[in-house]
């Protein structure tokens, strides 16, 4: 009876402590928040020179990014030699450096509207060596995709990656007519097929590593993305191309900073926001914040495919499409009250020798694109 007691005793205290937590919304100030930020890296690889500026935003804020437009951007190296940035969106600047040197440093240089001029550190440019190869394997939630890499030099010792996913999107019904004008139904070219569609997405986290402590510049095994067990994803064919820069020290304590206070937020042990400024200030005005980072490196690449054909059976079929397409027939008589909006899939046959309709369904059924899809196939896609 005593021990039953003490249980029941235990249960209502941690009940009750659990009750008693509260989110915690800490009382933000929306004063000071227009600094500049800035994204910049210099491909040592072909040359091409990036930067986008934004402003900060409030925590709370749920206004579209303002970027920052009009701004004169240029690349230094330490002979003073500079290259001028075009504006090619509000907000990106892109430019061509030449002849970018191994043994040169470069800086970058910002003149925004407001007459404020922004400089950064001089940074050398990194080589990143070639990736090795790009493995995967399964895991409890999904497919894991995984980078592996080393230096036989030992000079790069810090890593950063991002990566583009495409793939290979089936409709579950094929669209062997449409309508060519209200109430009028043609059969739908080849050159029109709404069956085959491809996606392209690019990374969004920020994927950094290192092996500053490890004898050899040897990294095994690095979590790139993962696909989880039922994404559309696998369902035919997955294209994976990862790009490798190389960081400094500098670098990628500011990148993984960053993941820090912009990924692991949420819980009550987690790491508070802090302000990540990297290697760039204001040259005139001291207590002008600028936050961001400026970063120079060769790119190495490796794509892998995956078919779901390629998968071991049990992996395989966890990548079927399982969708529910419901099929309904728009009767001859009926067809002059739709559009061309409407989908077409095949003809309606009865007895009589001649179609007595058409089959239609829900627009993610037949048409590819519904699911964010292309219908122009990628070079690559061949291989």
């Amino acid at each position: 009876m005593i021990r039953r007691q003490s249980y029941r005793a235990c249960l209502f205290l941690l009940l009750t402590a659990y009750s008693c937590i509260e989110p915690y919304d800490p009382s933000l100030s929306d004063h000071d928040v227009n600094y500049l930020v800035v994204d910049a890296f210099l491909d040592g690889s072909n040359g091409v020179a990036t930067v986008r500026l934004s402003r900060s935003q409030p925590v709370k804020s749920d206004e579209p990014l303002p970027m920052v437009s009009g701004a004169t951007v240029l690349i230094e190296n330490e002979q003073s030699d500079s290259y001028p940035l075009d504006e090619l969106n509000a907000g990106l600047y892109t430019g061509f450096i030449a002849d970018i040197s191994p043994v040169q440093h470069y800086r970058l240089v910002i003149r925004t509207g407001d007459e404020h001029t922004y400089a950064s550190t001089f940074v050398p440019v990194i080589q990143a060596p070639p990736i090795d190869s790009i493995s995967w394997s399964p895991q409890r939630d999904g497919i894991r995709f995984e980078v592996n890499t080393h230096d036989p030099s030992d000079q790069t010792r810090f890593f950063k990656w991002t990566f583009s996913e495409t793939y290979e999107i089936h409709s579950r019904l094929p669209s062997l007519f449409m309508f060519s004008e209200p109430g009028i139904v043609v059969p739908r070219p080849p050159e029109m097929a709404l069956s085959e569609c491809w996606r392209t997405n690019e990374s969004t986290g920020i994927l950094v590593g290192s092996v500053k402590h490890l004898q050899q510049s040897v990294l095994s095994r690095y979590p790139v993305t993962l696909i989880p067990y039922g994404a559309q994803k696998l369902f035919v064919k997955y294209s994976l191309l990862v790009r490798q820069q190389g960081l400094t020290e500098e670098g990628y304590t500011y990148w993984h900073q960053l993941a820090r206070s912009t990924e692991n937020l949420g819980g009550l042990f987690d790491p508070l926001p802090s302000e990540v400024t990297g290697n760039i200030a204001c040259t005139v005005h001291e207590d002008e914040h600028a936050l961001g980072i400026f970063t120079a490196s060769t790119v190495s690449e490796m794509r892998l495919f995956l078919r779901r054909s390629d998968l071991p059976v049990d992996l395989a079929s966890q990548f079927y499409d399982r969708s529910y397409c419901p099929v309904d027939t728009l009767k001859m008589e009926d067809l002059h009250n739709y559009g061309t909006w409407t989908l077409l899939s095949n003809e309606v046959y009865d007895l009589a020798p001649f179609p007595i309709g058409y089959t239609t369904s829900h627009p993610g059924c037949i048409d590819c694109r519904y699911w964010g899809g292309d219908l122009t196939k990628p070079d690559f896609c061949d291989e």
